[in-house]
């Protein structure tokens, strides 16, 4: 064995210099004391770079127990050494919370078995090492007050549901939801799982991250609540490929036109479908993309007033403003809002006024036939 080491120097060349030596010691040592089947793993310099590569060594040895041949298996473990870099990665993340998680589950869920979990001091987390991870799963899902929560969560991480997506290659699902902390108060939580697959178990892991995004969900649904209450719809346009996406769509009526993903096809159907002007092709002309970066160019908004059909079936008046939201990247931001009161109540001034103006013009005539009459009386004896 001493002879082959002394033949292969350039075979050891390619092994990276601090693996090296261990396989040196490997192949000098020949005494009875060697094991008969070793194992290793070495970097070894492939074409363009370094690969990982598992050597597995089977000694064999004649009466003396002295080794007279050694039989070297090498495979390319390449993709297991990345796979096992990435899972000792992520099970470092499970000490990380004060990196803003508010708890942490591993559940292996080949084993059904909840492998270790952690909490801040303040998060009332019902789960132990140990347990079974279907009960442990139910005692977390207790804490979620609201029943759509609740069911919206079992939905989500059913472990059919779980092991489906593992096997169609999904790294993460996740959901927000509510949940009742220690001292009763109620937060919003981002409940994330990472897959995972132990490279060396090969057992399916479910790391459970919670963390609180009560702050950012409150601001969420108080814009929301605010956008639905002002704007009929938001949509955002691309000004140079003319993209449509929509932001915000409290009127369903027009969702069907609007969603449309090129913006002048989305604008002309939209009032093909549900304007009640007169003149729709002067309201199409005057939505189209072209003349409304023109407008654009002279004044930071540009506003379009015309009537739709509303959900009622009655009429509704619309104002269509549009404004740069970002003019570097050339995103053009278009507003919907409902002005039909504010219509009205101007079209009823208008007649009011109108009114006032006409009986004002009679008495004023009056006034005129009353001295015209008075003049001639006074001109005639």
């Amino acid at each position: 064995i001493r002879q082959s080491t002394r033949d292969i120097p350039s075979a050891l060349q390619m092994i990276h210099p601090n693996d090296r030596r261990k396989f040196e010691e490997i192949l000098s040592n020949g005494t009875h004391d060697t094991p008969r089947h070793i194992e290793a793993r070495a970097c070894m310099r492939g074409m363009d770079s370094y690969n990982w590569y598992q050597f597995s060594f089977h000694n064999y040895t004649d009466k003396d127990g002295l080794i007279y041949r050694m039989l070297i298996k090498c495979v390319n473990i390449q993709n297991q050494k990345e796979t096992e870099s990435l899972f000792k990665a992520e099970l470092a993340r499970r000490t990380t919370l004060e990196s803003g998680y508010e708890a942490y589950v591993n559940f292996n869920l080949t084993q059904n078995i909840v492998v270790e979990c952690d909490a801040k001091e303040d998060f009332y987390l019902p789960i132990k090492p140990g347990q079974s991870a279907h009960p442990a799963i139910d005692s977390f899902i207790e804490r979620i007050p609201r029943q759509k929560d609740r069911q919206a969560f079992s939905d989500v991480f059913k472990k059919e549901k779980i092991i489906a997506a593992s096997f169609q290659n999904e790294k993460q699902i996740h959901i927000t939801h509510t949940y009742l902390y220690t001292d009763g108060s109620l937060h919003w939580l981002k409940t994330t799982c990472n897959l995972m697959k132990d490279p060396v178990s090969a057992d399916m892991l479910c790391l459970f991250y919670a963390y609180d995004v009560t702050r950012q969900k409150t601001i969420d649904l108080v814009t929301r609540d605010v956008i639905s209450s002002k704007y009929e719809f938001i949509t955002l346009i691309n000004a140079n490929t003319g993209a449509n996406t929509i932001i915000n769509m409290h009127n369903t009526i027009f969702e069907d036109n609007l969603s449309m993903e090129n913006f002048d096809m989305a604008m002309e159907d939209f009032i093909k479908f549900n304007c009640t002007e007169k003149s729709i092709e002067n309201i199409t002309k005057k939505l189209r993309l072209a003349n409304i970066k023109k407008a654009l160019k002279k004044s930071p908004a540009y506003t379009v007033y015309f009537s739709v059909r509303s959900a009622s079936g009655g009429t509704q008046r619309l104002q269509n403003t549009f404004t740069y939201f970002d003019k570097e990247n050339a995103l053009i931001c278009n507003t919907g809002v409902d002005i039909t009161d504010l219509h009205n109540a101007e079209q009823e001034n208008k007649k009011q006024l109108q009114k006032a103006l006409d009986e004002a013009r009679k008495a004023n005539r009056a006034k005129t036939e009353f001295l015209s009459r008075m003049s001639h009386d006074i001109r005639t004896p």
